[in-house]
């Protein structure tokens, strides 16, 4: 299945195909009975690499498939089954193998079952001496079945297929894969570790030929796909053309884009509303911040008061963010009686500030800050409604941190980068007994009005249903793990 060549924002995260740092818009599916793509021409440039790393970007259907099935593969075109890739088994592990003339000479397996129903990096890297697998920048726990000559590689058998989607080995099975592909690349170097966690880069991929220049010699992007049964990307050598194979037209109509690491969170925790830097448009006139939930946008009640979007902050494993100005920078948008309702929730915050960082749902009127997230000096006075601290912190804190501030039903709670920290607790209430008059909500300063701004850079906002320790600690140390905190 091939996509329409325009771009288009991911439903699921926000991302916006094609920008900085994160190159996957589209992917393509294959039925597992006979689609394929074709990329003979690809074995030419690499036929006598005694080293390599060969990685694909992919998302199957069936976390249990009915047969092994093949993602990518180079194979030979004679009749004596020869041929090396990776490949998903029965039982849920992702498996690499190379067999010549029928003889299967390595074989390494995942110790355990790994979900390929959320879209996940797979890499194989030959560095001459063991084959090794690497998901989703990391080299997982593994073992080599079969080792009678681990060092084989692409010089040593011709294998001049190379297929997205299955096995071509002629006169034997095809494996054929069910499922969606995004990226297929090859290196003609071992990576390190640091280089493919690197080129992982906290779940957004990275452009290989970007990265490694003439040593990336073919990269297969769907973003690159043209709107009929083919598509075709220049890799940093030479002009490559891979064909699809039994595509019908209709299966270019389905969009399923990479799923970030934030939008996978989201879903999982069941955030109500969740808004990040991620999901920023810059373009002169006017900041959007989109609610992951499709709830809210948040926007700039002027031109002049938009905050910068940073694509990529060192503090925050270089991931996008919002950064506000403490002057006059702000994010708003007229939502009456924001979850009126609750009576108890949690807010989760991942920010870097050196001054007062604020979320909250005011009345203009009144200019009034009924209930906000709130930093001031070290200490974070996680709730404060309408100028009164609800609780703070134990202690102090600088840099970039996870917060939340937590409304149990019954008492406040603040835990930071999973650690609980609460002190100083006031009466307990929460946004159900809120004034009926709240008509916005506001990130970076205390209302649309407010003379009082944040300086901050925001990374990660979400307000969570749940109010249990075990959840928020699970959540924030999730957060910590991609925003590298």
């Amino acid at each position: 299945m091939l996509l329409s060549p325009l771009r288009y924002i991911n439903p699921i995260s926000g991302n916006r195909g094609g920008s900085a740092g994160f190159s996957i818009a589209k992917s393509f599916y294959l039925d597992g009975v006979d689609e394929y793509f074709n990329a003979d021409d690809v074995y030419t440039n690499n036929s006598t690499d005694t080293v390599g790393t060969l990685s694909v970007v992919v998302k199957s259907v069936d976390i249990l498939p009915s047969a092994v099935s093949f993602i990518v593969t180079f194979a030979r075109s004679t009749t004596d089954l020869s041929s090396t890739g990776i490949s998903q088994k029965t039982t849920g592990e992702v498996q690499i193998t190379y067999v010549n003339s029928s003889s299967v000479k390595w074989v390494v397996v995942t110790d355990n079952p790994i979900d390929l129903t959320s879209w996940t990096k797979i890499d194989l890297v030959q560095d001459g001496v063991l084959p090794i697998i690497y998901i989703n920048g990391v080299a997982v726990a593994q073992t080599t079945t079969v080792s009678t000559n681990t060092t084989l590689w692409l010089n040593d058998v011709v294998l001049d297929n190379f297929r997205i989607g299955q096995q071509d080995r002629t006169g034997g099975t095809t494996y054929d894969f069910n499922g969606y592909v995004s990226q297929v690349s090859y290196i003609n170097t071992n990576l390190t570790p640091t280089q493919l966690l690197d080129l992982y880069n906290g779940g957004k991929p990275k452009n290989p030929q970007s990265l490694f220049g003439a040593n990336c010699k073919f990269f297969f992007n769907a973003d690159n796909s043209g709107d009929t049964a083919q598509f075709t990307v220049t890799d940093s050598v030479n002009s490559i053309t891979a064909t699809s194979v039994n595509m019908e037209d209709a299966d270019k109509t389905p969009i399923t884009p990479y799923s970030d690491p934030i939008s996978t969170l989201v879903t999982k925790y069941g955030f109500l509303n969740a808004w990040s830097g991620e999901n920023v448009e810059i373009n002169g006139t006017t900041t959007t911040a989109k609610d992951y939930l499709a709830e809210h946008d948040l926007a700039n009640p002027t031109v002049a008061s938009q905050p910068t979007f940073v694509g990529g902050s060192a503090d925050f494993n270089n991931r996008p963010i919002i950064d506000f100005d403490g002057v006059d920078d702000q994010l708003t948008k007229a939502v009456a009686n924001w979850r009126s309702a609750d009576s108890s929730g949690c807010f989760v915050a991942v920010i870097n500030t050196t001054g007062n960082y604020y979320f909250s749902t005011n009345d203009n009127s009144s200019n009034s800050s009924w209930f906000s997230m709130y930093k001031s000096g070290l200490n974070i006075h996680g709730l404060v409604k309408n100028g009164s601290i609800m609780v703070e912190s134990t202690n102090s804190f600088t840099g970039a941190n996870v917060y939340g501030a937590i409304g149990t039903g019954v008492e406040f709670k603040e835990f930071i980068n999973g650690v609980d920290e609460t002190t100083n607790q006031a009466s307990y209430s929460w946004l159900d007994s809120l004034p009926t008059q709240r008509d916005d909500i506001t990130m970076g300063a205390t209302t649309r009005l407010s003379n009082i701004f944040a300086n901050c850079e925001v990374a990660f906002i979400g307000y969570l249903p749940y109010t249990d320790d075990a959840t928020i600690i699970a959540c924030q140390n999730e957060l910590k793990t991609i925003f590298g905190i």
